[in-house]
């Protein structure tokens, strides 16, 4: 049976989106804070996050209002991967997809 795959497969790419959600979200939150960048749990979030935004670099200028720091490719790059995670979902559901039962005239189509 080929369903634990998809299924596994979906969560693979869902616990992956989870995880890149989480790093781009903390940047954000820390950039939008000011928190100390010295700091080595806000540091190692800035340089695993930076190698997850640099496709994306240098898109769109990050708006600074005083401290304030609105990290607008973090929240860009967020959707550009919710998207891309949808996409391959799509790709897993079309390469594995769920069996569905025919009727026919209210009869369930039985194949031998």
């Amino acid at each position: 049976m080929i369903y634990p795959v998809r299924s596994l497969l979906i969560g693979f790419v869902n616990f992956i989106l989870g995880l890149i959600i989480l790093i781009l979200s903390l940047r954000f939150l820390f950039r939008f804070l000011s928190v100390n960048p010295e700091v080595p749990v806000v540091a190692w979030v800035y340089d695993l996050s930076q190698n997850l935004l640099w496709p994306l670099t240098g898109l769109v200028p990050n708006l600074n209002l005083d401290s304030i720091t609105f990290d607008l490719t973090a929240l860009i790059a967020m959707f550009v991967y919710a998207i891309i995670a949808q996409l391959l979902i799509a790709l897993i559901n079309l390469i594995f997809p769920l069996p569905h039962d025919e009727y026919f005239n209210g009869r369930k189509i039985e194949y031998h």
